[in-house]
C-alpha cells in the first residue's frame, strides 16, 4: 500500500530502493537477441524458452474479438518491438469501451494517432539491435511481498514476464505513489531521482 510505504522511515524505504535496484540488475543481466516472452520448456526441462511475445493487452484483445489483424511475433529490432505495440494499442481502440467516456475514447485516440508521429523519435537508432533484457512487465506494489521493515520476501506474478528493448527497461513509474497520468510531475521526479 502506497500510504503505508510513505510512513515507513527514510532508512527503510532507502532500503527498499536498494532492494529493487538489485533485482532490476538481475534482470539486467539476462540478455537475449529477440523481444519474446518466457514460456515453459516444451521438453519438459526445468530452463524456460523465449517463445513468441505474448502481453495482458494481447489476451485481452483475443477474448474480445478473435479475427485479429495482430498475433504474437519474436522482435529482433526496437523498431519492430515498438510498432507492435502501437498496433496492439490501435486494435484495443477499436473494441468497444464500457468505462470511458466519449470524450476520454477521443483523447485516448489523439493520444494513439500523435504517439504514431513519434515513435521513430523514441528510439535510439544506435540501440535498435541491442540486447534485449528480460523484465517482469507487471511490477507494482501489490505484486512485491514485503515484510513490515520493506525487505522483499518475493515477487509474484511472473506470467506475462518477457524481454524488452534494453533502452526501454526502466524503473517503474509508480515509485512516487501517483497515478500513471501524474508521472511527469516534480513529485514523481524526485521520488524516481531519489530510487
Amino acid at each position: 500500500d502506497i500510504l503505508a510505504f510513505r510512513k515507513k522511515t527514510p532508512e527503510q524505504r532507502k532500503y527498499f530502493y536498494s532492494q529493487l535496484i538489485d533485482f532490476f540488475a538481475q534482470l539486467r543481466q539476462q540478455e537475449f537477441a529477440y523481444a519474446g516472452s518466457l514460456m515453459p520448456d516444451p521438453d519438459g526441462g526445468t530452463t524456460p524458452r523465449l517463445g513468441p511475445l505474448l502481453s495482458l493487452q494481447l489476451n485481452d484483445l483475443q477474448i474480445e474479438n478473435r479475427e485479429l489483424s495482430i498475433q504474437p511475433a519474436k522482435f529482433a529490432s526496437a523498431i519492430d518491438f515498438v510498432l507492435y505495440q502501437h498496433h496492439l494499442l490501435d486494435q484495443k481502440y477499436k473494441l468497444p469501451a464500457y468505462k470511458l467516456s466519449q470524450k476520454g475514447i477521443e483523447l485516448e485516440i489523439f493520444g494513439l494517432q500523435d504517439l504514431k508521429g513519434r515513435l521513430s523519435g523514441c528510439i535510439n537508432a544506435r540501440l535498435n539491435h541491442s540486447p534485449f533484457v528480460l523484465t517482469h512487465t507487471d511490477l507494482r506494489p501489490s505484486n512485491i511481498i514485503v515484510d513490515e521493515d520493506l525487505r522483499i520476501q518475493g515477487i509474484i506474478d511472473w506470467e506475462w514476464a518477457s524481454t524488452v528493448p534494453q533502452q526501454f527497461f526502466l524503473p517503474p513509474t509508480w515509485l512516487a505513489g501517483l497515478p500513471p497520468d501524474r508521472v511527469s510531475g516534480l513529485e514523481h521526479m524526485i521520488e524516481y531521482r531519489w530510487f
